[in-house]
C-alpha cells in the first residue's frame, strides 16, 4: 500500500514538469475578468454572490482567488502555481481511486495518461479562470477516495465542496451505480448502454436532441484530436494549416457516431473497469454539451472546448489504461510511450498557443487596463 502511495507522488509530481514552461505566462483573457472581480469582491463582499465566475454561485473558486489576491497581489505565476497544485492533486487521486476499485496497475497508468495531457492537453490547467474545474474534480476525486475508506461523512461534506467549485459536479451522482462495486451489475451496464443508444437515436430528431447528442458524442473524438476549425485566427497552428481544423470538424459527427456504437458493445460486453470509464466519460461530458446546446450565442454548435475535457478525460484516461494494462509487456512498452509523447506534444502545443496569444497586442493592452482598473479600486477602497 505504501509503495502504491509513493508511485502516485512520483507521478503526481511530474505531472507539473509539462505544465512548467506555462508558469511565467501572464493573465490572458478571462483571467483579466476574473482577477478584476476578486478585487471588485475583496472590497464589497456582496459581490461574492454574483456570478462573475460563470455558471451560479460558484463560492470555494471565488474565496481562493480572493485570498490569493489579498496575501500576494495580482501576481500571475502564483496564480498557475495554484492551478497547477490542484492538478497534482487530482493526479494523484486518480491513481488512488481507480487503484482501490481496479487495481494498482489501472490506477497509476490512468494517473499517468492524465499527466502527461491525454485528453484534455491542459487547456484548463493553464487557464486560472478555470480553477472552477480543477478544484471541482479534485474535490469530486476526493470524496470518492473518502468513500472507499469508508468515512462516508466527509465524502458528502467533500462532494458538496465540489459542487460548491463547479454546478457539473452534481452529474457525478449518476456515476454512483458504477463506483459502488468493482463488478457492475447488469442492470447498470444496460442502462448506460441504453443511454448511448439514446444519444444515437437523438441524432434523428431535429432540434435541441440533436445538437445535445451531437456535442456529446463528438467530446469523446474531440478528446483524441482536439482540433476546430480556423485554427489560424487563435494562434495555435499557422494560417495554412487551419484547413486541418475544418477537416477535423467535418469528420467529427461521424467519428462520434462510431465511438459511441462502440461504446454500446464495449459496455454490453465488458466488465469493471471498461464499463466504469466509459460511464465517467459519458456522465461528465452531459453538463458541457449542454453549454453549446442551450447557449449557441456563446458557443458556436462547430466549435468545442477543450477546457470541458478536463472532467471527461479521466474517464477516457482510465479506460485506454485498462486497456494497456491487458496487453503484453513489450506491446505495452511501445502503445504506452507512443500515447504518452503523443500527449505531451499537445500539451506544450497548446501552451505555446496560449503563450502566443498573451504575447498579442489586443491582450497586451487588455492587462494595461487591467492594471489602471486594479490602481483606480485601490483608490476607491483607501478613501
Amino acid at each position: 500500500m505504501l509503495e502504491g502511495r509513493r508511485q502516485a507522488i512520483g507521478i503526481a509530481a511530474l505531472s507539473l514538469v509539462p505544465l512548467l514552461p506555462a508558469l511565467a505566462q501572464p493573465f490572458v483573457r478571462d483571467d483579466l475578468n476574473s482577477i478584476y472581480q476578486a478585487a471588485v469582491t475583496l472590497g464589497d463582499p456582496a459581490h461574492l454572490w454574483d456570478p462573475w465566475m460563470g455558471g451560479l454561485a460558484r463560492l470555494i473558486p471565488k474565496l481562493l482567488l480572493m485570498g490569493l489576491l489579498a496575501v500576494a497581489g495580482p501576481v500571475s505565476w502564483l496564480f498557475r502555481l495554484h492551478g497547477f497544485l490542484w492538478h497534482a492533486a487530482t493526479v494523484y487521486l486518480i491513481a488512488r481511486t481507480v487503484g482501490a476499485a481496479y487495481g494498482r496497475a489501472n490506477g497509476l497508468w490512468a494517473a499517468a495518461l492524465f499527466a502527461a495531457g491525454f485528453g484534455y492537453y491542459a487547456a484548463a490547467v493553464v487557464q486560472v479562470s478555470n480553477v472552477t474545474m480543477s478544484t471541482a474534480l479534485t474535490l469530486l476525486l476526493g470524496s470518492w477516495r473518502l468513500w472507499q475508506l469508508g468515512r462516508a461523512r466527509l465524502a458528502l461534506v467533500c462532494f458538496a465542496a465540489a459542487c460548491l467549485c463547479h454546478e457539473a459536479a452534481w452529474a457525478a451522482v449518476l456515476f454512483i451505480p458504477f463506483a459502488v462495486s468493482a463488478e457492475t451489475a447488469r442492470t447498470h451496464r444496460v442502462a448506460l448502454a441504453a443511454v448511448l443508444i439514446a444519444f444515437v437515436a437523438a441524432l434523428a430528431v431535429p432540434g435541441w436532441p440533436r445538437t445535445y447528442a451531437s456535442t456529446e458524442l463528438e467530446y469523446w473524438f474531440f478528446a483524441l484530436f482536439p482540433l476546430n476549425a480556423s485554427l489560424g485566427a487563435f494562434g495555435m497552428l499557422p494560417g495554412s494549416l487551419a484547413r486541418v481544423g475544418e477537416l477535423a470538424v467535418a469528420v467529427r459527427p461521424w467519428a462520434g457516431f462510431a465511438i459511441a456504437l462502440g461504446f454500446v458493445a464495449l459496455v454490453l460486453r465488458g466488465r469493471g473497469a471498461y464499463v466504469a470509464a466509459v460511464a465517467w466519460m459519458v456522465v461528465l461530458t452531459l453538463a458541457f454539451a449542454a453549454a453549446i446546446t442551450f447557449w449557441p450565442e456563446v458557443w458556436p454548435p462547430h466549435w468545442l472546448d477543450r477546457r470541458y475535457l478536463y472532467g471527461p478525460a479521466v474517464g477516457l484516461c482510465w479506460l485506454v489504461a485498462t486497456w494497456l494494462v491487458g496487453l503484453g509487456a513489450s506491446r505495452r512498452r511501445w502503445a504506452a510511450a507512443a500515447l504518452l509523447l503523443w500527449s505531451l506534444l499537445w500539451c506544450e502545443l497548446t501552451i505555446w498557443s496560449a503563450a502566443r496569444d498573451a504575447a498579442s497586442p489586443g491582450q497586451v493592452e487588455a492587462r494595461a487596463r487591467l492594471a489602471q482598473e486594479m490602481a483606480e479600486l485601490d483608490a476607491r477602497w483607501a478613501r
